[in-house]
C-alpha cells in the first residue's frame, strides 16, 4: 500500500503523542535540505526512526526512513 502526503514544515510542529504502529512503516521524505531535516526531527520525536538510505542533490534531499513504535518505559 502506498500513501502520499504533503507536510508544511514552515512553522514549529505541535507536540504529538506517540502512536502505536502494527508493523514497521517505510517513509520516503523528499524536498529541500532544511524541510527534510525538520520533518525527520518531528518523526523522531514520536517514533523510533532508522535511516535506511538517503540521497542529496544540489537543492534537494531524499531520505528513506523506517518507523517503528517507540518502546514505552516500564
Amino acid at each position: 500500500m502506498v500513501w502520499t502526503a504533503t507536510a508544511d514544515v514552515s512553522t514549529e510542529p505541535n507536540e504529538a503523542a506517540p502512536l502505536p504502529l502494527t508493523a514497521p512503516v517505510t517513509v520516503t521524505l523528499q524536498g529541500g535540505q532544511w524541510a527534510v531535516a525538520r520533518l525527520h526531527a518531528a518523526l523522531t520525536s514520536v517514533f523510533s526512526v532508522q535511516q535506511v538510505g538517503s540521497t542529496s542533490g544540489d537543492q534537494e534531499r531524499e531520505a528513506q526512513l523506517r518507523l517503528v513504535t517507540r518502546p514505552t518505559a516500564a
